[in-house]
């Protein structure tokens, strides 16, 4: 009996470790990624944002990039509903992003009739 408790006990904290183990593997990929993407827009000049938003928008994977003190997690649960993954940038203001978040918004508008500063409120 004492064997069988050990070994179930033993089998629990396996399963938690490879859990916590997955978890974390996961989310250092995706900083990884996201990190590789936000390198590669934050060096971008306002025309290049604007065709890459056209490639983006093409390949169903836009962006919203966005700034500020606090994070707007409610936006952020809004942009994810849209398909649109959320960069922020912390207090950094990068200008060029500006260009790409114009058309992202006309698009909203325009496409699903969403009023991307409402999604703010």
């Amino acid at each position: 009996m004492k064997n069988i408790k050990l070994s179930i006990t033993a089998l629990i904290l396996a399963t938690i470790f490879l859990f916590v183990s997955t978890h974390s593997t996961y989310e250092y990929f995706d900083n990884e990624r996201r990190d590789k993407i936000f390198k590669k827009y934050e060096n971008f000049d306002c025309n290049q944002m604007k065709n890459q938003f056209y490639v983006d928008l093409k390949n169903h994977e836009l962006k919203y990039f966005f700034s500020g003190y606090i994070e707007n997690q409610k936006l952020r649960s809004e942009l994810k509903k849209l398909g649109i993954e959320d960069f922020y940038q912390g207090c950094v203001i990068n200008v060029h992003s500006e260009c790409y978040d114009e058309l992202l918004g006309k698009y909203l508008k325009k496409e699903k009739n969403v009023d991307l500063e409402n999604l703010w409120k």
